[in-house]
């Protein structure tokens, strides 16, 4: 059994205190999601292509540069989920280069919609952007940084599976040390699985 929780974001370079529900964004042309390891970006993205498999597509960026085009007829008529920019720049000693690939074969494909997602630490900021923004007809992209869940989720999903004193597990599992990345850490951003 897996809880899904809508997850929340925040626009980078917008109004810092706002937080949006990272589903008000899927009319958009393209995003990038940024977020810590852990936090849930694949997750966040998988749950996205779930609303309409017809309409969407999930490929890990590895993929995505590596796969023949012509072997993914389907990816011409999808918003693209991109999964792990970062994965892939790890593996190169030119950080630029597969965000370059990204945007060559999206052109390629008649320049779809698309999300991306990256650690937030391997994204290159206004580079990128401007990288996005000139190659394929892309306008309007945005970059979002996938916020941590509150306690409020963490509660409840863990009343749903049936913890008896929600409260009392998360102080100690947070005694543990299982809630040392964002807010929540860990414990909080993926999702509970039984």
């Amino acid at each position: 059994m897996s809880l899904i929780v809508p997850r929340t974001v925040t626009v980078v370079d917008g109004e810092r205190n706002r937080s949006y529900r990272l589903a008000q964004f899927r009319r958009a042309e393209g995003y990038v999601l940024l977020g810590d390891p852990g936090a849930g970006k694949s997750t966040a993205f998988q749950t996205e292509v779930g609303v309409a498999p017809d309409n969407n597509a999930f490929v890990t960026a590895r993929s995505f540069v590596g796969l023949s085009l012509e072997h993914h007829p389907e990816w011409k008529s999808k918003t693209l989920f991109i999964d792990g920019l970062d994965e892939v720049r790890a593996a190169r000693a030119d950080a630029q280069r597969p965000l370059d690939l990204i945007l060559e074969r999206l052109e390629l494909l008649g320049s779809p919609d698309f999300r991306i997602s990256c650690r937030a630490a391997d994204w290159l900021g206004r580079s990128d952007v401007k990288g996005i923004t000139a190659a394929a007809g892309y306008e309007s992209v945005q970059v979002l940084r996938l916020e941590p869940l509150s306690d409020a989720p963490i509660l409840k999903m863990l009343a749903d599976l049936g913890v008896l004193e929600p409260t009392a597990f998360v102080a100690e599992a947070r005694a543990c040390g299982l809630a040392g990345r964002g807010r929540s850490g860990p414990l909080g951003n993926r999702l509970w699985k039984r």
